[in-house]
């Protein structure tokens, strides 16, 4: 494992704009139909929360990020609802609680971390520029795969709007596909624990 810094132009796919030209959620749109796997989600464990790092308290509104406790998790927590930014969040607390901070710290306005290795294989990322965050996993020739999701800070990072999804190059349209590509990022951040220093991943952090 190596860990390195560098400093790299916003990626393209996802539409990065300045603070004053970011467009409407691609939320506005009818509410999801009820599924089937309601029931069966509804069921399941609910995601717990961890209240050891003060500038993410338990007791914020939904808006706010929050830190997820991962350990137990399993296929019988109920991630129908889990947010990619408490996802995002809870890699870099877990990787370092250190890195986090200069995530949220509102001075520094370029931010990057992944998760790398040589060959076909998914590169999970995270970056910041300014207020706009984008996240998700990109194939091995730098487009965003699996999901590739924005959100926007407000209130000195403080707050987070969802702003954009696509999945394969498809961008999101409703509630319920943006729902499901963001709460299937969580899960696969939570489920394989990307911040763990394996000897076959590098690693690439970028504060300024």
């Amino acid at each position: 494992m190596t860990e390195t810094t560098t400093a790299e132009p916003l990626e393209h796919g996802l539409e990065a704009k300045d603070n004053a030209d970011v467009g409407s959620s691609n939320l506005d749109s009818p509410e999801e139909e009820y599924s089937e796997l309601d029931d069966l989600e509804d069921r399941r464990r609910p995601l717990r929360f961890i209240d050891d790092f003060p500038d993410l308290p338990l007791d914020t509104p939904d808006n706010h990020a929050h830190i997820v406790n991962t350990q137990g998790f399993d296929e019988e927590v109920n991630t129908s609802q889990a947010k990619a930014i408490d996802a995002a969040i809870t890699l870099l607390y877990n990787y370092d609680p250190e890195v986090l901070k200069k995530f949220l710290d509102p001075r520094i306005e370029r931010f990057t971390w992944r998760r790398h290795r040589k060959g076909p294989f998914q590169e999970v990322v995270v970056l910041r520029r300014k207020t706009l965050v984008q996240m998700g996993f990109k194939d091995e020739n730098g487009r965003w795969d699996d999901a590739g999701i924005q959100y926007k800070g407000d209130d000195l990072l403080r707050t987070w709007r969802l702003d954009h999804v696509e999945q394969h190059g498809s961008a999101g349209r409703t509630k319920n596909f943006n729902n499901m590509v963001t709460s299937a990022f969580a899960k696969g951040i939570y489920y394989n624990m990307p911040w763990e220093r394996d000897g076959d991943f590098e690693f690439t952090l970028e504060a300024l």
